[in-house]
């Protein structure tokens, strides 16, 4: 037999095998639920692994968004402290010039 020539599909059991998998809508809408499935199945997976870890951009911006709002914080508690030392200040001003005028 000449391997350079396609089989018969006539008489080929497999090639007419191979055609009627491939006539049978059945079969062929079979194939394609079974490869969307795994197609969903490997995204998920994929989208799972990349929400598990954090890499080290996500880390290094957590670390930015703590150092500025811990800095935030304590300019805000700086405000605070500067707030109460002027209105003592002030009231120590009125008390002096209270005694002066007495």
């Amino acid at each position: 037999m000449n391997n350079e020539f396609p089989a018969n599909p006539a008489t080929d059991t497999n090639a007419a095998d191979t055609r009627k998998s491939l006539q049978n809508p059945n079969r062929s809408g079979q194939l394609f639920r079974h490869l969307l499935l795994a197609l969903a199945f490997v995204w998920g997976l994929l989208g799972l692994q990349g929400c598990e870890r954090d890499g080290p951009v996500e880390n290094a911006a957590e670390n930015v968004d703590d150092a500025l709002e811990e800095t935030g914080d304590e300019i805000d508690d700086a405000a605070d402290r500067a707030r109460d030392a002027a209105q003592d200040a002030a009231d120590n001003l009125e008390d002096a010039a209270d005694e002066l005028n007495n």
